[in-house]
């Protein structure tokens, strides 16, 4: 729970809907994987959520305010051509797309984290790195999103830890037509 104080620094119009609210975890489920440090199904999804997002919240249009992180070079590649080809050129305009490495020591008002794992067959490879992980979900000024396969990430403790208090608070959404607007 967070202080009166804080929560009210960090509230924002988009609040009113459950999945776009402070924190909500995206279950993606499991899929297999073509590779394992690239997940369309996330990317897509991504792209519609933003496009969801934007059509209430038209001022969240700029790159000041939104990030899009991942572990994977490869994910990050594959989510600014799946936002070229859906707004365009300028579309690095309105959001920054960028590795967990390369966010170090930025903030945005809505950080999107992208796991990209989500096979039940293979590990988390270094997205099971807790500093990289805190780096990934600690980058927002009032709202975190995590995109993944909760079954997949509960291999690792700190994953399952996050996932469970995801639960436990109703912050789990899981499908893609959960978050209407």
């Amino acid at each position: 729970m967070l202080g009166p104080a804080v929560e009210s620094e960090t509230r924002r119009a988009w609040h009113i809907y459950s999945c776009f609210g402070s924190f909500c975890f995206f279950d993606l489920h499991e899929r297999k994987e073509s590779r394992s440090w690239e997940n369309v199904d996330e990317a897509e999804f991504v792209v519609l959520m933003y496009h969801k997002l934007l059509a209430r919240f038209v001022e969240l249009k700029s790159s000041s305010q939104i990030a899009i992180i991942s572990p994977y070079r490869s994910q990050v590649s594959l989510f600014r051509d799946k936002f070229k080809d859906a707004f365009g050129e300028d579309s690095k305009k309105f959001v920054d797309i960028n590795t967990v490495d390369g966010f170090q020591g930025r903030e945005k008002d809505v950080a999107i984290f992208s796991c990209v794992r989500a096979s039940k067959d293979k590990g988390i490879g270094f997205v099971a790195d807790s500093r990289r992980m805190n780096v990934g979900i600690t980058r927002a000024r009032s709202s975190v999103w995590v995109v993944g396969s909760a079954s997949t990430l509960r291999k690792d403790e700190h994953w399952k830890n996050l996932i469970e208090s995801a639960e436990k608070r109703n912050l789990i959404e899981c499908r893609k037509e959960d978050c209407s607007l």
